[in-house]
């Protein structure tokens, strides 16, 4: 999957940085970021973070304060450690974006693996 062009996601939000690699998948947006929420984020060999939320939940730069910044809903995270990728799922439930759902009628989650600049995405379906 190649980084989309008209995907942003502000500076300092969710700790994505100026030059994080930013994707959209079917309602999620997937960002490279320098930690994690609740993920092993620092250390000898830590490498970058992937932060996934639904679409709708990253503000505008317009919108983005950093002194404060909230979202309504669910945050998936994880980050590299030594030589294995940021790898993070997301099973499929209430909050799963419709588009989603649409795409992957019988499906039950998605991992998604960060390999530099590319972004690998791996269906568990019935």
């Amino acid at each position: 999957m190649e980084t989309t062009s008209t995907a942003e996601v502000p500076s300092g939000f969710a700790g994505a940085g100026p030059s994080s690699s930013v994707f959209e998948f079917h309602g999620l947006t997937l960002f490279e970021s320098a930690g994690g929420f609740g993920s092993y984020g620092s250390g000898v060999g830590a490498g970058p973070c992937l932060t996934v939320m639904a679409t709708e939940q990253v503000p505008s730069a317009e919108e983005f304060d950093p002194s404060s910044w909230s979202f309504n809903g669910p945050v998936y995270s994880g980050c590299a450690i030594g030589a294995f990728p940021a790898s993070v799922e997301v099973g499929f439930d209430s909050n799963t974006p419709s588009e989603l759902r649409d795409r992957f009628p019988s499906g039950r989650a998605l991992q998604f693996v960060l390999d530099g600049d590319r972004l690998g995405v791996f269906l568990d379906s019935e």
